[in-house]
């Protein structure tokens, strides 16, 4: 990957409707940043919305530019990274923040080839304008193996929640803010990696896990460049969608009287079984010590991502009988910020997902055909609150049945919009309030 310094000022044509994307390189030091003011991420809190950056300048309208470099963001690999915006100064005046996914991982095993888990380590400028544009051409094939593939008529960035051109979206006249998405945590994280508490099962990867700081960074930026919206959308995918629900109370910290919807999508914090284990409640579980030893993948998880200082405020820990340390379930962190608050909170998975139950070890004896069934009925069961709506996409209707069924597909709002209607997309996000 070119250097970010070299890249300089560049445009790449989007296929589509959307326009250019506008990459802007920083060739300066951090002094000199427009958001210079922000702090390192590793000092940063829920509390810091002092920090608020100033300076920044919005990019031409409807239209992708990268700001790299942002001062206390970085990734994985301790490379700094950017993020983008696309404004639209004609539109609604609302905004739109995705939250950007591709796996996670928590040790030095998952985190590095041949078994890494995880899509980017690093995101700079280049990788950016490659995802965005997914092609060259005004198609791509997907390859969906082992369903198959598919081909989009647009590129990523003219596509499902991107695609100004549709009356399907409803976030065609919102302004859309990026958040890549390379520190392997879901978001959820705020240290490096150099210590473990299970030295006999996870060895540290060396890692940086700040993806719940480089929110807040991304956040404030946002703030100064759309300081007073009617409203936000806080959208995610598979990890970008647990993203979304880890650190919406980051956002309303930011924007405390803003009506913010939480959509995620392909990330949905399901009740599972937990291996015979008592009480029935977490996700992600599975015993990594010998029998009789209840080690989650939680535990891993907290251990190497620093869960207990990014929690969310008034979320509680579990503690289990005979568990190594305390966890922080995402099921009581649902809870706690839609209980009595007015936002709204969706969430979309096909109803035979195959990527969802293998991270999170739904019916873990069977891990060759997980189900996620089990998960979505526990959900809908411990979940009926007004302001949290859920579509299990069970439809196999398709273009073409032989590449792929719908309730198989892992993510939904970055396909064609022209699909959407197929898979109930359009009609469920009509009951939000965007």
């Amino acid at each position: 990957m070119a250097s970010r310094k070299s890249l300089g000022l560049a445009t790449v044509s989007l296929a589509g409707r959307v326009g250019l994307v506008v990459l802007l390189a920083s060739c300066g030091s951090a002094d000199s940043w427009p958001g210079s003011a922000i702090q390192p991420a590793e000092t940063l809190g829920v509390t810091s919305a002092a920090l608020t950056p100033s300076g920044l300048t919005r990019g031409p309208d409807n239209t992708w530019t990268w700001y790299d470099q942002v001062p206390g963001a970085k990734c994985a690999d301790g490379s700094a990274t950017g993020f983008a915006v696309n404004p639209l100064s004609t539109g609604n005046g609302k905004v739109m923040i995705f939250l950007d996914g591709g796996g996670m991982c928590a040790d030095k095993t998952t985190c590095t080839p041949p078994f890494e888990t995880v899509t980017h380590l690093n995101y700079g400028a280049s990788t950016f304008a490659s995802e965005i544009t997914s092609s060259s051409s005004k198609s791509e094939t997907v390859n969906l193996a082992p369903f198959g593939s598919y081909t989009w008529s647009k590129t990523l960035g003219a596509r499902g929640i991107w695609d100004r051109t549709s009356s399907l979206n409803p976030f065609r006249n919102y302004n859309f803010v990026f958040i890549p998405y390379c520190t392997a945590d879901a978001f959820f994280g705020n240290r490096q990696d150099t210590s473990s508490a299970f030295p006999k099962v996870r060895t540290p990867s060396q890692e940086w896990f700040v993806g719940f700081s480089n929110f807040e960074i991304f956040a404030q930026q946002t703030q100064a460049l759309f300081p007073t919206p009617p409203s936000i959308a806080l959208v995610g995918g598979s990890a970008g969608g647990f993203g979304t629900l880890y650190n919406y109370p980051q956002l309303k910290v930011l924007y405390p009287e803003t009506p913010v919807t939480v959509l995620s999508d392909s990330g949905t914090p399901f009740w599972t079984g937990d291996n015979g284990f008592s009480p029935r409640q977490g996700y992600w579980l599975l015993n990594f010590e010998s029998a009789g030893v209840p080690s989650y993948e939680e535990d891993w998880l907290a251990d190497a991502w620093g869960l207990d200082a990014t929690h969310p405020p008034g979320v509680s820990a579990v503690t289990r009988t005979g568990a190594q340390r305390s966890i922080y379930p995402m099921q009581n962190a649902l809870l706690g910020n839609a209980t009595g608050n007015p936002d709204q909170f969706g969430f979309i998975e096909g109803s035979n997902d195959w990527i969802t139950p293998w991270y999170l070890h739904l019916s873990v004896n069977g891990l060759a055909n997980p189900s996620i069934a089990e998960g979505q009925t526990d959900f809908s069961a411990n979940v009926t609150l007004s302001n949290v709506h859920t579509l299990w996409v069970s439809s196999s209707t398709d273009p073409n049945p032989n590449l792929r069924v719908w309730n198989q597909h892992h993510g939904f709002i970055l396909d064609d919009v022209s699909v959407w209607s197929q898979s109930g997309v359009s009609s469920w996000l009509a009951e939000f309030s965007l």
